[in-house]
């Protein structure tokens, strides 16, 4: 939990919310400027397991990304859609 909340606070939200839910994940929404973010991190409880995500980001109303993978693999493909918009998250660019 502690990665993926860092990652999303370096784009420095104007509002980001979190909920945990019964599937065992923790659900942000992230809004700053015209972008809003939906990010699902999905916990392992295998030691060796890697963590899964599901992203999706809107600019107003038009998807931009929709993408789900390991967590690293979602963290560089949202990262890929922020660039072009000035967002970026700078451990991952």
């Amino acid at each position: 939990m502690k990665l993926s909340a860092e990652v999303l606070l370096q784009c420095f939200p104007d509002r980001i919310s979190l909920e945990i839910t019964n599937e065992g994940s923790i659900f942000y929404t992230v809004r700053k400027n015209d972008i809003t973010i939906y990010f699902q991190h999905f916990l392992v409880d295998e030691f060796d397991g890697a963590d899964e995500a599901i992203v999706s980001v809107f600019k107003g109303e038009n998807p931009l990304l929709n993408y789900g993978g390991s967590l690293s693999d979602t963290i560089n493909q949202l990262n890929v859609v922020l660039l072009p918009q000035s967002i970026v998250l700078p451990e991952f660019a």
